[in-house]
């Protein structure tokens, strides 16, 4: 995709057929720190929620770990790191004349200095970003339902619901008896929304996984095929994952 920005232009990977794998799991890892850490005061009120939210529920180590990534947004505020930010830059192919082929931080970082020299305004890079994000979501879902289910984790969902029933039974009754339910189901939603660590240096850090652990799984499907990671697009590779697992489920 094209975007005109007055007479400057701007190519975008738009779709899972022209977007490559490890560019595509840069987008996601981008796209995580944006929703689990951020960098903005509503960042930091989201995080403050959860923290909240992990107490009343007695789960201190969570609520802990939630507040080492509240310092994580902070953090990333003074640094003026934007996640979001990032996540577009890695969709960027080229602007006008200058093609982007290497996504590495720093090369990311002068793709956005390029945005603002020829005028594109944060909330319009965002508003694309939106867009384009949302095609290729819906595309892993039309092709890929099995790896991305439409309504997210069903578990999640039916806890939901049970959440909702509950509450709606407390207004109707007026019976307090429905309390004790919602607290357990509030507690078993927020256990499977456990706050991921961020922090490079410990063990078990979202970074490595989604940067190096994904890599040799990556690499791992790739070598069965003679493919070249380095530009197979985000659509081949799942078709592959796919296609291996068939093979070798019989």
């Amino acid at each position: 995709m094209v975007y005109k920005h007055g007479k400057h232009e701007i190519e975008l990977f738009d779709s899972i057929h022209n977007l490559p794998i490890l560019r595509f799991q840069r987008l996601n890892k981008y796209q995580m720190q944006s929703s689990e850490i951020g960098n903005t005061f509503a960042d930091y009120d989201q995080r403050t929620v959860k923290i909240i939210q992990f107490l009343k529920k007695g789960m201190t180590e969570e609520a802990v770990q939630e507040l080492e990534n509240r310092r994580q947004t902070v953090f990333n505020a003074f640094n003026e790191f934007t996640p979001m930010g990032k996540s577009l830059a890695v969709l960027v192919k080229r602007i006008d004349d200058v093609e982007y082929h290497d996504y590495s931080p720093d090369n990311l970082d002068r793709c956005l200095e390029h945005l603002e020299r020829i005028g594109l305004g944060f909330s319009d890079a965002i508003t694309q970003l939106k867009g384009v994000k949302k095609k290729i979501e819906t595309e892993l879902v039309v092709y890929f339902p099995e790896s991305f289910p439409k309504n997210g984790d069903p578990e999640t969902t039916s806890l939901r619901v049970k959440r909702v029933n509950a509450m709606l039974e407390r207004i109707i009754e007026g019976d307090m008896k429905h309390e004790n339910v919602i607290f357990d189901v509030e507690k078993q939603i927020l256990e499977r929304d456990r706050p991921k660590v961020w922090n490079i240096w410990k063990s078990g850090n979202m970074e490595k996984t989604l940067e190096v652990d994904f890599h040799k799984f990556a690499v791992a499907v790739t070598e069965n095929t003679n493919q070249d990671l380095t530009t197979i697009s985000t659509f081949t590779f799942y078709a592959t994952v796919e296609h291996l697992k068939d093979k070798f489920k019989k």
